[in-house]
């Protein structure tokens, strides 16, 4: 069931929905190991051929950092001055009552209420990016510069992933628990998940 959506958010920053990459080599550096590697996809008629194409271009991908280092840490990032916020106190407060309003009258089933922190910053994002990884390590995180913008994230959440033989996984981490540190505490949080009335809410949406 389709339900009509009145409202749209409003586009300021203009970019596109989608944007795809055809990746055929890349840097892979190993933090634990003290390694890196460099990596090349080739295609050809022949496997043999497809394989010394791709080493090829692997070590001439190696050849382009010197002395085959990766490239230097990220420096410190300076501090803004000022944050923007998408909501004062009483809006804020006014868009929450709305809201419960809406969920009792039977219009809205669930909302998540987020707004946008805006500051300057005319540094590099290559700080940026290691500023983020230093205070928070999270396993999926990206540094992508783009025509048009500069993303740089981080989450704890596995957004979506493609497998080679055609399985599509997504690992969020609303409605689940850690494992416990036996197995007795493993059944505890399995049986309070499967009673948990919000986490089943979130896990439906």
């Amino acid at each position: 069931t389709l339900e009509p959506v009145a409202v749209s958010p409003a586009d300021s920053f203009v970019l596109p929905d989608l944007t795809a990459f055809g990746v055929d080599r890349l840097y892979a550096c190993d933090h634990i190991e003290g390694r890196l590697y460099a990596l090349a996809w080739a295609e050809d008629a022949s496997p043999e051929v497809a394989a010394q194409r791709a080493e090829q271009a692997a070590r001439a991908l190696l050849e382009l950092l010197p002395d085959g280092e990766p490239p230097p840490a990220p420096g410190p990032v300076a501090h803004a001055l000022e944050i923007q916020m998408g909501f004062d106190v009483e809006s804020h407060a006014k868009t929450v009552e709305q809201i419960r309003a809406a969920i009792g009258a039977g219009d809205l089933y669930q909302a998540c209420l987020t707004h946008r922190l805006s500051l300057p910053h005319a540094g590099d994002a290559w700080a940026v990016a290691g500023a983020l990884r230093r205070i928070n390590p999270a396993p999926f995180a990206c540094l992508l510069s783009l025509p048009d913008a500069t993303l740089v994230g981080s989450s704890p959440e596995r957004f979506l992933r493609v497998s080679a033989d055609r399985w599509v996984e997504s690992r969020p981490i609303k409605g689940t628990r850690p494992r416990g540190a036996d197995a007795a505490a493993d059944r505890a949080l399995r049986s309070e998940l499967t009673n948990a009335a919000k986490d089943r809410a979130e896990n439906l949406m």
